[in-house]
């Protein structure tokens, strides 16, 4: 079902854990559009798409993903650690 949200979550952060990071970042990407007040949802969302991106040398795309997951999270040290 493509509007299971957290069917699509799991996915993605299965396929991460098996670093298939091409795989995972479409689903990644849906998912930063969904749940939008969901801090904590968002803020895990943008860490995976970070990592998929940095696995991938998009540095760009990985800065920005990090910077996200920080200003979501601003005062939690372990944020700004990426």
């Amino acid at each position: 079902d493509q509007e299971y949200t957290d069917a699509r979550y799991n996915l993605a952060f299965a396929l991460l854990a098996q670093k298939n990071y091409k795989d995972a970042v479409p689903h990644l990407v849906i998912l930063r559009d969904q749940r939008l007040t969901d801090r904590a949802f968002q803020s895990s969302v943008y860490d995976g798409l970070a990592e998929a991106y940095e696995s991938q040398n998009n540095w760009a795309q990985a800065i920005g993903a990090y910077k996200k997951v920080s200003d979501l999270n601003p005062t939690d040290p372990a944020a700004r650690f990426n």
